[in-house]
């Protein structure tokens, strides 16, 4: 319907006019153009329309009044999805710019020979995971069990490199160790992936990448001054923390994780150290796959692992999943963190975590323990034949 012909609004065009007395007012009155105004008593006159009793009057006051909010309203909501299709627009041309980013650097799955080995070659497995670096734990939240901060977090890793390559040391009595897997599985942020992370969080997503990138750097680089190892292969993993959207995408998981530009970052870094020794292997899907002895490891984060509580813990469903992944290809070894809880057997590690006990244990019924990362001793035949329990915070 019209301005011309509705009816509510050629009365209240009736009724201005003989209020004020001339057409210009009523026209400067009602906020529209005199010529408007006149169209409108045009219409009225042919639909016979008078001037209204006062009930008449309030009556279409009120139904003008409706008319308008309903008009706002509506330009409200129009506005509201013009702005969010724009930013979706902005976004998409974000993502696909980074999943364009991401194919350029898609790495090959490296294998380590087993040709020509000493009996008493070995590799050394070193898993982490879990760092959380932007989390904050207040020690009386969780009944004193735990403390996390920025400080804290420092301090851990940096312990964490250290006693990996002491316990590697002493494990060199009995074996040679010249190959390093160090296997990085995510969560290594805490992010956004919660409200309440806006607020409890120490830093923002990007600022905390920037440090973990730092501490990442510097730890290699402590491995390969350190370490003495002849090659140091990194298979990378993105976690469910670092996500950049609402809820975990299976196809664009890795275009849409903070840890796939840290990984990147680290990749350039080292190319521009030109050292032959370190490979990196980044994640192209859920699971990485590294070849180790001819031995097929695969490494991944461990979020696709469904429990909520029971009797056997994570086990039962973990080893589940287990024999439906190796029926599309199979594996020695499954190496996982996410459960923030170290556990093997002769099928998978689960790894422990930086960040140790925090209120997400609570919820999924974790057993306590101290903050701890995972280490491997995998021989070519033998497979796994020590683990070790890396204690990174100091009593």
């Amino acid at each position: 319907m019209s301005n011309n012909t509705d009816p509510i609004l050629l009365k209240e065009a009736v009724n201005a006019f003989h209020t004020y007395g001339s057409k210009k007012e009523a026209a400067r009155q009602l906020g529209i153009a005199r010529s408007t105004l006149q169209g409108r008593l045009k219409a009225a006159e042919k639909q016979g329309l008078i001037i209204q009793t006062t009930a008449e009057l309030v009556q279409t006051d009120d139904q003008l009044q409706r008319l308008r909010q309903t008009k706002t309203a509506t330009a409200t909501k129009y506005r509201t999805a013009l702005q969010q299709l724009d930013e979706h627009k902005i976004t998409n041309e974000r993502l696909t710019a980074l999943d364009n980013h991401a194919k350029k650097f898609v790495v090959k799955d490296y294998k380590v020979s087993n040709k020509k080995l000493d009996k008493n070659e070995v590799a050394a497995i070193l898993v982490t995971s879990d760092w959380h670096f932007e989390e904050e734990i207040r020690s009386e939240t969780i009944n004193g069990l735990n403390e996390y901060n920025l400080q804290i977090a420092v301090r851990r890793i940096e312990s964490f490199f250290q006693k990996a390559l002491k316990i590697i040391d002493m494990y060199r009595n009995d074996f040679r160790i010249n190959t390093l897997v160090f296997g990085v599985l995510g969560d290594l942020i805490n992010g956004y992936i919660h409200e309440e992370f806006e607020e409890t969080n120490l830093l923002s997503p990007p600022e905390a990448c920037t440090h973990v990138f730092e501490h990442l750097a510097n730890g290699i680089n402590y491995l390969l001054d350190k370490g003495n190892f002849k090659e140091i292969i990194v298979p990378m993993c993105v976690g469910n923390h670092g996500r950049t959207t609402k809820r975990t995408r299976s196809s664009t998981r890795i275009s849409n994780s903070y840890e796939f530009i840290i990984y990147n970052f680290l990749i350039k870094y080292f190319a521009q150290k030109n050292d032959k020794r370190i490979r990196f292997q980044l994640p192209t899907g859920y699971f990485n796959y590294l070849d180790l002895y001819g031995h097929t490891l695969r490494f991944h984060h461990g979020d696709s692992v469904r429990y909520q509580g029971g009797v056997g813990g994570v086990h039962i469903p973990l080893n589940k999943a287990i024999a439906q992944w190796n029926r599309a290809r199979k594996a020695t070894l499954d190496i996982l963190g996410h459960w923030h809880t170290l556990k093997s057997d002769s099928k998978f590690l689960i790894n422990g975590s930086i960040v140790g006990y925090n209120s997400y244990c609570i919820d999924i019924k974790a057993e306590y323990e101290e903050p701890q990362q995972g280490l491997l001793i995998f021989h070519p035949e033998k497979k796994v034949l020590h683990e070790s329990k890396i204690y990174v915070e100091e009593k």
